[in-house]
């Protein structure tokens, strides 16, 4: 019944109806999945005005593991572990915003309750780290 549904060309309503009758999941096209909220973000908003780029760094409550503070540590402050502390939201996520010279490229990691590392899974990509086997997040603008 799917199949001649779709073979005749009837539109999505009665696909629908068709598949609640045999209990069947199917997408909903009509709009987006949620966000998920283990995952980590890069927003990048560039400005009209000067060679420059805002950048949102978020991790999620998930991702910072329980951490009490998270800091956004990388080339552009110079690794400086205490320089860009994240604010914790209301929902456990933790979210920064920086300016940053466009044209060029960090790299950074994330550094919870200052012990454990992590990279974002947003990245731009990833470069080996000079001073161990892991690898640091890179962004580039």
């Amino acid at each position: 019944m799917l199949r001649s549904a779709l073979i005749h060309g009837k539109d999505f309503r009665q696909h629908d109806k068709v598949a609640k009758m045999h209990r069947i999941d199917l997408p909903n096209f009509d709009r987006e999945p949620p966000p998920r909220s283990d995952i980590m973000s890069i927003v990048k908003q560039y400005l009209k005005t000067k060679p420059a780029c805002k950048v949102t760094f978020t991790l999620s409550a998930e991702q910072s593991q329980g951490a009490r503070q998270v800091a956004v540590v990388g080339e552009f402050n110079a690794w400086d572990q205490q320089a860009h502390l994240m604010k914790k939201q209301k929902n456990g996520d933790f979210s920064l915003t920086l300016t940053l010279p466009v044209a060029s490229q960090y790299q950074f990691r994330y550094l919870l309750d200052e012990q454990h590392w992590c990279n974002d899974e947003a990245a731009d990509s990833y470069v080996p780290s000079p001073i161990s086997y892991d690898h640091n997040a890179l962004l580039q603008l």
